[in-house]
């Protein structure tokens, strides 16, 4: 069948791609496998019309053209889906941040969209209803939950577009109210010297002290200033939000703490499994006696490589 495929490839111009099965396991192999046919269309007609090859049997196999239709659709339907999941899955770049951004939009698309076909139109409801069931877009509260907050700190979704006006409220709240958590002194990056200047006497108490202490007050107008800025301050569309924030320490120091907790958050379970993975291929039956701390040490420099 292999080679069948191939020869009827070459002769219909088709490109010679092998066909993909659905594994249940595996999230966007339902659209691969769609896809694929969608593009063998003309090889697998013509093998299914040939009675030299298809057995009388398996006719009944041989799609229609309202049912390669649905197919077509289907792997438009798909394709949003299995580019979110390919791209929540990576570990090249902050993914947390995505995940509102990312429902809100698809619920908005599936909404707008509009199908002739029953089943698509069926799916695209159900999309939206789960992803509403499950992330509640509308509700008031989530402007708390970390998800928002992971938003907020990544320089991209800053103006928080995807909420409304009372969930933007809530978020900013709850910003603040993190801001104040941190003692403005330990927000301040420490110097990479490691060399301590030599200690100095205690200076004497000037009659001027109380125009330069540092009041709760003033420290609060701080925070608040650099709220402002941060929101206020352009940025590149495409930068990593990581980077940004490296090079943004000491311009937020407060913020720029919230950033380092949130943003390094990972959206799904896929990096933890490869974990596991990565495990199971360095402990073989010929690598049996590696120490537990050794392992450990293998699979921390493998997983922070810089490629």
């Amino acid at each position: 069948m292999t080679a069948e495929l191939q020869k009827r490839q070459s002769l219909l111009g088709v490109p010679k791609h092998d066909l993909i099965q659905d594994v249940p396991t595996r999230w966007n192999s339902s659209h691969s496998m769609i896809e694929r046919l969608c593009e063998q269309r003309r090889v697998l007609n013509d093998i299914m019309l040939d009675e030299k090859i298809t057995k009388k049997d398996h006719a009944s196999l041989l799609l229609k053209d309202h049912e390669w239709d649905l197919l077509d659709q289907l792997s438009v339907f798909f394709k949003d889906f299995s580019e979110v999941t390919t791209f929540m899955s990576t570990e090249s770049h902050v993914s947390l941040s995505h995940i509102y951004p990312i429902v809100c939009g698809l619920i908005r698309k599936n909404s707008i969209v509009n199908s002739d076909n029953p089943i698509i139109r069926k799916a695209r409801e159900s999309v939206i209803s789960e992803l509403q069931r499950r992330y509640s877009p509308t509700d008031e509260d989530i402007g708390k939950s970390i998800l928002i907050l992971a938003s907020f700190l990544d320089p991209k979704y800053k103006a928080l577009n995807f909420l409304s006006k009372e969930q933007k409220k809530v978020c900013m709240g709850e910003i603040e109210s993190r801001m104040d958590d941190i003692p403005l002194r330990d927000s301040i990056p420490s110097s990479n010297d490691d060399s301590q200047p030599p200690a100095k006497r205690a200076r004497k108490p000037s009659g001027i002290d109380y125009l330069t202490q540092f009041s709760p007050e003033k420290e609060k107008s701080t925070r608040e200033n650099e709220l402002e800025n941060y929101l206020s301050d352009r940025i590149q569309p495409n930068e990593d939000p990581l980077l940004w924030w490296r090079k943004n320490e000491e311009k937020y120091p407060v913020l720029s703490k919230l950033a380092k907790k949130f943003l390094g958050v990972p959206a799904t379970s896929v990096p933890p499994e490869r974990f596991f993975s990565s495990a199971g291929l360095i402990i073989t039956k010929l690598r049996n006696r590696l120490s537990s701390e050794l392992v450990d040490k293998i699979i921390f420099l493998h997983k922070n490589k810089f490629t």
